[in-house]
């Protein structure tokens, strides 16, 4: 079953007959799937919060998105981190397991952990396991488990946007520069507009 801002998308009378589990697939909001005895609560997907890091999107001419609207790495921080504290309630009420959606962006989805180019990750790996340790506690071997593993960490659109219109006060004004000062411009628009739409919500 597929639910989008709370909202039944495709019902499914025999959902689960013969299967081992139910599972509901919930964006962006993590929900539990139904109950039926003898079977595990699995939340198939859920998230697919919408970051865009310039200069590593599939196609820059192709408006991103996620299905909480596109922020900022920190905007996803905070919601990222909402989403677990809910999973953590979600559990004592019989989830079984959980898949945030999704590990990479693909394509024009920017909902990922990783960019597209897999080379910038949105929440440092830091962040992200202090954020899980309210599901899983440390383990021993988390130094071992990331040893050799390294991206950079997503900068914020703004700063980025700020690089580029200093660039163009010192006089930089060549076609492809202008263009993508004109795209950054437009998604930090889009960006603000989709944030005061949630907190007029």
């Amino acid at each position: 079953m597929l639910f989008v801002n709370d909202q039944l998308r495709s019902p499914s009378p025999d959902a689960w007959v013969g299967a081992d589990m139910t599972d509901v697939h919930s964006y962006p909001l993590p929900r539990n799937p139904e109950h039926q005895a003898g079977k595990a609560m699995v939340l198939g997907e859920f998230g697919g919060i919408g970051v865009p890091v310039e200069g590593h999107l599939w196609n820059d001419l192709v408006a991103g998105w996620g299905y909480d609207g596109v922020v900022t790495p920190l905007m996803m921080q905070k919601q990222y981190t909402a989403m677990v504290d809910s999973l953590k309630v979600l559990e004592e009420l019989g989830l079984s397991a959980s898949i945030y959606t999704q590990p990479f962006d693909v394509e024009s989805e920017q909902n990922g952990i990783m960019t597209y180019d897999r080379s910038i990750i949105k929440l440092p790996v830091a962040v992200i396991r202090n954020i899980h340790q309210k599901l899983w506690p440390t383990t021993a071997n988390y130094v071992v488990a990331t040893k050799g593993f390294s991206a950079v960490v997503a900068d914020t659109i703004n700063k980025s946007y700020a690089v580029v219109l200093e660039e163009f006060n010192k006089g930089r004004k060549d076609s492809a520069f202008l263009r993508k000062v004109a795209l950054m411009a437009q998604k930090i628009a889009i960006c603000k507009l989709q944030q005061e739409r949630r907190m007029n919500i």
